[in-house]
């Protein structure tokens, strides 16, 4: 492991309200919502929400994690597609910077280059990593580590550059409408069991 030095004179945490927002948002709609629907929710949307959550660990725990942030193993690129569309489902951010986050945390574990460092205290490595500005350490070292594999990977690079639609198409639009048109769930009995899918799959995968 990499030290690095600290002058934390020069750093003071600053909130991303944009993140806080939307995952507190995220999280009482999804969890009071869930309780709230229980008895309204068709058997099927419970089957199927499980099934999505199983899909996008999947996506994150092969994918992500074991795949293209440990090159753990290879794959065909037709496991590493249902992969990468698996992981688009966990609605994590990409592929590419999901695993140079994970590279950064094991190189420079428990220092303030390390996205979620545990010495900023547990709720901060869990989950509220994502609400503050980035450390200039963690800037300047990820400028310097290496990707060349996930650049040269066309199905990482494809995700990438297509995050935005992609993750509107297959993580919220998706979910959605097959309860909607398979089983006749309603819409907001599909939303809320999307979004508390989501949240769940967030902290497992964060846990």
């Amino acid at each position: 492991m990499e030290s690095i030095e600290k002058d934390k004179t020069k750093y003071r945490q600053r909130l991303e309200w944009s993140p806080l927002i939307v995952l507190t948002l995220a999280h009482i709609i999804g969890i009071c919502g869930w309780f709230y629907c229980l008895r309204s929710m068709r058997p099927m949307t419970y089957i199927w929400t499980y099934a999505m959550a199983v899909a996008a660990g999947l996506g994150i725990l092969m994918g992500a994690h074991r795949l293209w942030t440990h090159r753990s193993y290879k794959a065909h690129w037709s496991v590493e597609t249902v992969l990468m569309i698996f992981q688009t489902i966990a609605m994590q951010r990409s592929i590419f910077h999901w695993s140079r986050d994970h590279r950064m945390h094991h190189k420079y574990s428990e220092t303030d280059a390390d996205p979620h460092n545990s010495k900023r205290g547990f709720l901060f490595s869990h989950i509220s990593w994502l609400f503050y500005h980035k450390h200039p350490e963690l800037i300047e070292k990820s400028k310097q580590i290496d990707l060349t594999d996930l650049r040269n990977d066309p199905i990482v690079m494809f995700q990438r550059k297509h995050i935005a639609i992609l993750t509107l198409l297959i993580g919220m639009v998706m979910p959605v409408v097959v309860p909607m048109l398979l089983w006749d769930e309603s819409f907001i009995n599909a939303v809320i069991a999307n979004i508390f899918r989501f949240v769940y799959g967030l902290h497992c995968g964060f846990l």
